[in-house]
């Protein structure tokens, strides 16, 4: 820890008792933006005080362990690091590190989003209807680090949460993931790592998530959220240059990509589906952006903003799509009106 953010950090101890907090000035001009931002993005649930000890002195930019992995992805050249949407700014003009798993490019939430609860509401009631493994009581949110969140029904609801739920229901009902022994799992864009939290958590038959992001700031804060969440040893954060040696470690039976490739371009896709299929793994679920196609298209996103069609790429690589359904599949009310509906994309590897 640098000098900078031991002084910090000792000072904030010393007057904790007073409630206040001192923040650096690109810090404070991050929150006063969020705060500026249109009271859509404000929900009464926003609840910036609940952070953990020393969160405010870790979460920061000048952190030497984030400095570390900027270097190390600095000087990557790597075709998963082929950046379009995050490249220069877009993360740091987007994200608040105390807050980041708020409304940001991790996660939307309630941007383009009228009449949220609503929307939010009509998916909890859709998510418990079709929750056969009974997540609903095995997880929990509690609206850290930013979160925005509902209380509907008597449980309290992210984006985060609901997404979880009916995403692990979906691998059960198409895989029978509860029922699959030593599950190892890799994670392509991890983000901050709100996935492998919730899959661990739910399934104790998975053995491992491996989370890989080509993002040294995603890297970052996965490394820190799944250490609070308590599941480092059940989840292995990667960088890019380990994937290969992960992947002949943990023999990795699903492989699942929640809107990430929608924000990549096609020569970084066409790594990653590559590497898939030299290391055999069975099953690809793909989540693209839903856009305006609502998800039944797969789209790269290349550095001029043209949007290629990829699912040639995952033909090529030898996955057969083994269904593509909607997002609120058992309702098509429920996928026409609530929260960002899109198509869950599920591959099978071909026998050669």
């Amino acid at each position: 820890m640098s000098y900078r953010l031991k002084l910090l950090s000792a000072l904030n101890r010393l007057i904790a008792p007073s409630h206040a907090e001192l923040v650096d000035r690109a810090e404070l001009h991050a929150l006063r933006e969020l705060r500026g931002a249109s009271s859509a993005f404000l929900a009464p649930s926003f609840r910036s005080s609940e952070l953990p000890d020393n969160a405010s002195a870790y979460l920061r930019p000048i952190n030497p362990r984030l400095q570390e992995l900027r270097q190390l992805y600095k000087h990557l050249n790597h075709p998963a690091a082929d950046h379009s949407l995050w490249a220069g700014s877009y993360l740091s003009d987007e994200l608040t590190w105390k807050f980041f798993r708020g409304d940001n490019p991790y996660v939307w939430q309630l941007r383009r989003l009228p009449q949220p609860e609503a929307k939010y509401a009509l998916a909890t009631y859709y998510a418990r209807s079709i929750d056969k493994l009974g997540l609903f009581a095995a997880l929990n949110e509690d609206g850290a680090f930013g979160a925005y969140t509902y209380t509907i029904g008597g449980t309290l609801v992210s984006r985060d949460f609901l997404d979880s739920i009916i995403e692990i229901n979906f691998l059960e009902q198409q895989l029978g993931l509860s029922r699959l022994a030593a599950l190892n799992v890799l994670d392509i864009g991890a983000g901050y790592g709100r996935f492998a939290h919730r899959l661990v958590t739910a399934l104790p038959n998975v053995a491992t998530v491996l989370c890989a992001d080509a993002i040294p700031e995603s890297h970052f804060l996965c490394e820190y959220y799944l250490r609070f969440r308590g599941i480092e040893q059940q989840t292995k954060i990667i960088t890019l240059p380990e994937i290969d040696i992960a992947l002949s470690a943990y023999p990795v039976g699903l492989a699942v990509n929640m809107h990430a490739f929608s924000e990549c371009t096609l020569s970084s896709i066409g790594w990653w589906l590559n590497t898939l299929q030299c290391h055999r793994i069975k099953f690809l679920m793909v989540v693209p952006s839903p856009s305006d196609h609502g998800g039944t298209k797969l789209l790269s996103r290349e550095r001029n903003g043209e949007r290629l069609d990829f699912l040639p790429a995952i033909q090529d690589a030898g996955y057969k799509l083994r269904i593509r359904a909607p997002k609120y599949a058992a309702d098509h009310t429920v996928q026409k009106h609530a929260y960002f509906p899109t198509h869950y994309h599920l591959f099978e590897l071909a026998d050669r």
